[in-house]
């Protein structure tokens, strides 16, 4: 079984290819500079998109982020593998996420 914090940051190199291949992206989140935290059962992480880039997601907390996403950690790996939806997971209680419209907006690009 691959690592949780390896899983995460294979999609983030997946999200920061696809802004690479498109323009219309890449103006989309162009002066986005956002940091998210996901906490897990078993750690907390945090990532930034900044410079139109999303940073590898590295064990920590920070105060105040833009976006917040908790879950356990067998709910995360079934988000990355497409086995649950995001509104399945949010409808039964297994995602919470803490962040404002826009930024929920945002987190729609990265799935």
């Amino acid at each position: 079984m691959i690592p949780f914090e390896e899983l995460m940051n294979n999609l983030v190199q997946k999200f920061n290819d696809k802004v690479k291949n498109s323009k219309e992206l890449r103006e989309q989140i162009d002066g986005i500079n956002k940091f998210i935290m996901i906490i897990t059962d078993k750690s907390s992480y945090i990532g930034n998109l900044k410079d139109s880039m999303l940073s590898n997601f590295t064990t920590g907390k920070i105060e105040n982020p833009d976006i917040t996403l908790t879950a356990d950690e067998e709910t995360f790996i079934s988000l990355i593998n497409r086995e649950i939806g995001p509104m399945k997971a949010i409808v039964t209680k297994k995602l919470k996420i803490d962040a404002n419209f826009e930024d929920l907006l945002l987190l729609k690009k990265f799935f």
